[in-house]
């Protein structure tokens, strides 16, 4: 699959550090598909689907919601994207992996790049109420007995497990494959998506979310490289002041 970058239609002032994003997602899922197999429908050991996932997957998706979100904030209103995504050609795609003999059948459909990105939460970062709770519930759960257990999933065999795992990751490589190809569909997308948050939140009068916290992102493996650290310092920096009325999501 080619994933050169193409060049963007919609000039910022952030098109330098939105090159070196798209160039290192590139750079890691070459990384990637270099550890792949030829042959496709084979199930990958488990730890190098892991593997995978922390070391280079995780750190090209994060790479690639920022630059998303520069372009973003670049673009016209949504009222004038509209028409012009009408009328624009799709680009050409390429067909989805074939998922791994064992998985469940996988949607023909093209695979969706997620912005929103999970962050860990710890219990230090819990208001006072937060911990109030946590306490009542735990005293009440000791003056009355346990719930009836609900009936548990049938055990999946490892073959299975690992086939799941596998399909999921394709379809995220995938996903993040598209992205990279046109970060400027991404980005009207997130908009969109944010003009339907932001109809539910005017209610309360408060702005729709960032779908990513400015911290170091979950799952990472432990060995992290630098030259990642380094970028997800500059786009956070170029991206919080874009966005400052949006509360993190961590």
């Amino acid at each position: 699959m080619d994933h050169s970058p193409r060049p963007l239609s919609h000039k910022t002032a952030h098109d330098g550090l939105i090159s070196r994003a798209r160039s290192f997602a590139l750079s890691l899922v070459t990384e990637i598909e270099d550890r792949l197999p030829a042959g496709q429908g084979a199930i990958l050991p488990v730890s190098l689907v892991r593997m995978l996932m922390q070391r280079w997957l995780i750190p090209a998706e994060a790479a690639m919601r920022r630059a998303i979100l520069l372009i973003a904030a670049s673009l016209p209103p949504l009222a004038a994207l509209i028409p012009a995504a009408a009328s624009a050609p799709a680009p050409p795609q390429a067909s989805p992996r074939k998922p791994p003999e064992g998985g469940a059948r996988k949607s023909s459909r093209t695979p969706v790049f997620s912005m929103k990105e999970p962050q860990r939460r710890s219990k230090a970062d819990d208001t006072a109420a937060d911990q109030l709770r946590r306490s009542l519930l735990q005293a009440a759960a000791m003056d009355r007995p346990c719930r009836p257990l609900a009936p548990l999933r049938p055990l999946r065999s490892p073959t299975e497990e690992a086939a799941r795992l596998q399909e999921r990751f394709l379809c995220r490589l995938d996903a993040l494959a598209f992205a990279m190809g046109n970060p400027e569909r991404e980005a009207e997308r997130f908009l969109r998506r944010q003009e339907k948050e932001a109809e539910k939140h005017r209610q309360i009068g408060a702005l729709p979310p960032l779908p990513i916290s400015f911290q170091r992102p979950s799952g990472l493996g432990e060995e992290t490289d630098p030259q990642f650290i380094s970028l997800l310092i500059d786009l956070n920096a170029a991206v919080a002041p874009l966005f400052p009325a949006h509360p993190n999501t961590s």
